[in-house]
């Protein structure tokens, strides 16, 4: 990441000499303002004009632009606030004008998932227009998923050299921003409100997955959960039991603020949890009250919705509760492939470990939590067939009832696998994983039926999607054509936030490559099957990213004893 100026001001506003103003020819014959990029001018291949080169500049010119990059716009005064983010945004210049209105599009227009959106259209625009760090984050935003549009081009099409310099100067342009508004950030939210805290961190958030730095991502977003869990305990014995899955105090804390980091703290389960014991154990009490008393039948989305969050949320912090006891690390070891970077993702640190030793207390605590998701998926079954009726069909409703269908089918197997230590024992969910794949093809379809395709780039999504619960499918299910089935809907989706599925489709490629090695019948047994054990990423900018895989056959070897593969990837 580029490092932020030591002062406030570029660096080309801090020289003792005028700047020299330099601009193609067309620009300074039409005595417009320059955008000075390189190769072709901004303006000219907007305009579809043919860009006839630059005036030399003198020396000094030279070294500034070698520091600054010559899209660095200037920096006036901020006009007056504007309250409707949907008309003419406050902003500094015409580049961030730019910039800030392809991010209102790109958060306006984004794909549909669980949450609605508004978090980003609404109120972090409004938000931009009184708090600087907020505004430079959103125009950083909005540079950097430029750059992103313009790579996911180039992965389709032949690579053109002004092209990539385009979207590298956007992309540095980003950083620039994104370094002036951490810097600003580091003071503004020094004693501030707590709604400006989860803001800045969903926008650190944003802005670093977009990097692919999605730890970087999902430490800012850790460190975050116990500010709002300890204001959210403020009101624990004043809220009535049915709005303890809503914000306390909306003027406060908006309800969008809440339900989005309820879904970060999904996130962060699924992929890489450091969080102590006590804080699972809070987490796990904190929806007590609320999902005992769940309704019997949901008649709406948004109910069904808070009280599925609710229980994922208990199951994924009981999980978390669960690796020290069942002994999830005895079937990790070190790489012997040298891994490419230092993080490192084992057995045990997230909700698909895999119990090597399960004890009689683990298996009564476990039916408390498989109760829970039974019962909210009995009480979801009629307002889910509501949304199959066929005026409904392709229909928003449609579209969320479908995703909530398929967490509760992933939660369901996982709150399940905590008691399995033989992986036949998945079998019994064939049903399920036939029912999930199914499910995550309908929204893979909506998805490209509504837009043409389907955007490569992460950013704005906050909620679980499809990729987890493939994920899971791919590599517990061992059914040969639903495996291969849902390998390929992942290499044709999107990256959702910390998700890649690029990723995903290479570990199930991993494991079916184990597994089914010499196996002529179709049925894969025990000894034969595998579990994957750990994973390390590193993200390659703008070409391929590298990883290297593990996974370990746990009575593969002779006399039962345990076999480990690993693999290399690029993808």
């Amino acid at each position: 990441m580029a490092a932020a100026p030591n002062d406030t001001q570029p660096k080309w506003r801090r020289t003792s000499k005028p700047r020299t103003r330099t601009g193609c020819h067309n620009c300074r014959r039409r005595h417009l303002k320059c955008d000075e990029a390189k190769p072709t001018c901004l303006r000219c291949v907007k305009s579809h004009l043919t860009c006839e080169g630059y005036v030399e500049p003198s020396k000094a010119s030279k070294e500034v632009c070698k520091t600054t990059r010559s899209i660095l716009p200037k920096d006036p005064q901020p006009r007056l606030s504007i309250i409707r983010p949907s008309e003419q945004l406050e902003t500094r210049n015409e580049v961030e004008s730019r910039y800030i209105k392809h991010f209102y599009n790109k958060s306006s227009s984004g794909l549909d998932g669980i949450l609605n959106w508004s978090i980003w259209n609404r109120l972090v625009l409004q938000l931009s227009n009184r708090e600087p760090f907020i505004h430079d984050s959103c125009v950083a935003i909005g540079a950097l998923m430029k750059a992103v549009d313009i790579d996911e081009s180039l992965l389709e099409d032949e690579v053109n050299s002004g092209s990539l310099q385009i979207a590298k100067m956007h992309r540095e342009f980003a950083l620039l921003k994104y370094g002036r508004a951490v810097k600003q950030m580091q003071g503004a939210l020094i004693g501030a409100e707590l709604r400006l805290v989860l803001v800045a961190c969903l926008l650190v958030f944003c802005f670093e997955n977009l990097l692919s730095n999605r730890f970087e991502a999902l430490a800012h977003a850790t460190s975050v959960q116990p500010l709002l869990r300890e204001w959210l305990a403020k009101y624990d014995q004043v809220m009535p039991t049915s709005q303890r899955l809503h914000s306390p105090a909306p003027v406060i804390v908006d309800e969008e603020l809440v339900e989005a980091f309820n879904h970060l703290d999904l996130q962060i389960s699924t992929i890489y949890d450091p969080r102590p014991a006590d804080a699972h154990r809070a987490a796990i009490r904190e929806g007590l009250e609320a999902v005992k008393t769940m309704p019997p039948i949901f008649y709406d989305l948004s109910e069904a919705q808070s009280y599925l969050v609710a229980v994922m949320r208990r199951c994924h912090h009981f999980l978390a509760t669960t690796w020290p006891s069942s002994e999830t690390h005895a079937l990790s070891r070190d790489f012997e492939i040298v891994p490419p970077e230092d993080v490192i993702i084992t057995t045990g640190i997230n909700i698909w470990s895999t119990s090597y030793t399960v004890s009689n207390s683990l298996r009564i605590e476990q039916q408390e939590f498989a109760e829970d998701i039974r019962r909210w998926s009995q009480a979801f079954q009629p307002l889910f067939d509501s949304t199959r009726q066929s005026e409904t069909i392709g229909s928003r409703s449609h579209l969320v009832a479908t995703l909530l269908r398929i967490h509760a089918i992933n939660t369901t197997i996982v709150i399940a696998g905590v008691l399995f230590t033989e992986e036949v024992a998945y079998d019994v969910f064939l049903h399920e994983f036939q029912e999930l794949f199914d499910l995550a093809t309908i929204v893979v379809q909506a998805h490209r039926k509504k837009s043409g395709y389907i955007h490569k780039s992460a950013g704005f999504f906050l909620d679980l999607g499809i990729v987890a619960p493939l994920y899971l499918l791919v590599n517990r299910c061992r059914d040969h054509s639903l495996r291969v089935n849902g390998i390929e809907l992942l290499r044709g989706w999107h990256v959702e936030a910390s998700w890649d599925p690029r990723l995903i489709a290479e570990i199930g490629d991993f494991m079916m490559d184990i597994e089914e090695e010499g196996n002529t019948d179709g049925f894969i047994p025990e000894k034969s099957r595998a579990v994957f054990t750990a994973v390390c990423e590193e993200p390659q900018r703008q070409t391929r990213h590298e990883a290297v895989l593990q996974c370990v056959q746990r009575y593969g070897g002779p006399g039962g004893r345990p076999v480990w593969h690993e693999r290399r990837v690029f993808f």
